[in-house]
């Protein structure tokens, strides 16, 4: 039972899902018995079974499929207004050789050494030392 804003009870049925697990195939306890029964017995059930045979395709499926394939293929062949060949001819590529492998440009690392270091802290010193003087 489920409540609703009003307060009355609605009652909602179970779904087709669940009733179909609700019941049950199993045979009979008298026949499952007998089979094991028989199974001590004869160490062997004999089973009828048929094969029910495959099911053909839904050929109105395998034609839309078909029919798409085919609309999509005459598509992709037809010629378009850009032709990749003319920009393919004009690409030319560089091989690198194996001492070029350093960055070019602005992707080149910034590296000092430590004599340009020191000369920037001692022409720093020379700086202050004749404003110092000046004053």
């Amino acid at each position: 039972m489920v409540s609703n804003e009003s307060g009355t009870d609605d009652c909602i049925g179970a779904s087709d899902e669940e009733l179909s697990l609700t019941k049950t195939d199993d045979p009979d306890p008298e026949e499952t018995a007998q089979l094991f029964k028989e199974l001590t017995k004869k160490r062997t059930l004999e089973y009828e079974w048929q094969n029910p045979g495959r099911r053909p395709p839904t050929p109105d499926i395998v034609k839309e499929f078909n029919e798409e394939h085919e609309a999509n293929d005459a598509i992709m062949n037809t010629a378009t207004e850009f032709d990749f060949q003319d920009e393919m001819s004009q690409l030319k590529l560089t091989v690198r050789q194996p001492g070029d492998c350093t960055p070019k440009g602005s992707a080149k690392k910034a590296t000092t050494s430590l004599n340009s270091i020191l000369s920037n802290m001692a022409r720093h010193r020379k700086l202050e030392l004749m404003e110092k003087d000046l004053d």
